[in-house]
């Protein structure tokens, strides 16, 4: 994928991450380029081949820019659009630079996070968590994976593709993924995470959410 270019915009130059069903890569916005800006990235998330051809798992990356653009947050990443070239559909987000909160979890073993530091961002979790439940959107695959830390202290969390809405009514339902599947990669939940409601296949609540975040602050 490195030195790809995207619908003749969007130039890969290198991988940043990987996960059950997609690859996230670092690319330069030539448009933005273009245009004079100092520092044209953007991240771009890119469904593994072997999913390109599985309708659910094209409509969980819809989802999750779709319901996340729809989050205003400062602590939510900012998705910017969804789209295809060819077989390889991607969805394009806002750079950031630091580390995931799970590299940071690893590499303060085995005393934890200072506590000032574990404070700050288990409050900008909990900012974010609130508002997206003000929203009425549940996260249910909350990790340290799926939350960023960046250089300059800010908490941004991402990856809302299995996010739920808590009425089921919303309009915006319609775009979620209403199956089960078998494929593991297209789960809703991470196990280590979920709560025993999850596991129980019950319909998800804030709780889950509540549940994950403890998790979390119990690992920094």
């Amino acid at each position: 994928m490195i030195n790809k270019c995207f619908n003749e915009r969007y130039l890969i130059e290198s991988q940043i991450g990987t996960g059950g069903m997609s690859d996230v890569y670092r690319a330069v916005d030539l448009h933005l380029k273009q245009a004079g800006v100092t520092e044209p990235f953007v991240a771009i998330k890119v469904l593994q081949t072997q999913f390109s051809d599985m309708p659910d798992a094209q409509q969980i990356l819809i989802n999750e820019a779709l319901q996340t653009q729809k989050l205003s947050h400062p602590n939510i990443i900012r998705v910017y659009d969804v789209n295809s070239d060819g077989d390889y559909h991607f969805m394009v987000m806002e750079w950031l630079d630091g580390e995931s909160l799970d590299q940071i979890i690893n590499s303060s073993k085995p005393i934890g996070t200072a506590f000032e530091k574990t404070k700050a961002i288990i409050d900008q979790i909990a900012d974010a968590l609130a508002y997206a439940h003000s929203e009425g959107l549940i996260h249910t695959d909350l990790k340290p994976s799926n939350i960023f830390l960046t250089r300059k202290g800010k908490i941004k969390i991402f990856d809302f593709g299995v996010a739920r809405y808590l009425t089921l009514n919303d309009e915006s339902y319609q775009y979620s993924v209403q199956e089960e599947t078998n494929n593991s990669a297209l789960n809703g939940h991470t196990p280590a995470y979920a709560s025993l409601e999850q596991l129980n296949g019950e319909a998800p609540s804030k709780q889950d959410d509540i549940y994950a975040f403890s998790c979390i602050i119990y690992e920094l």
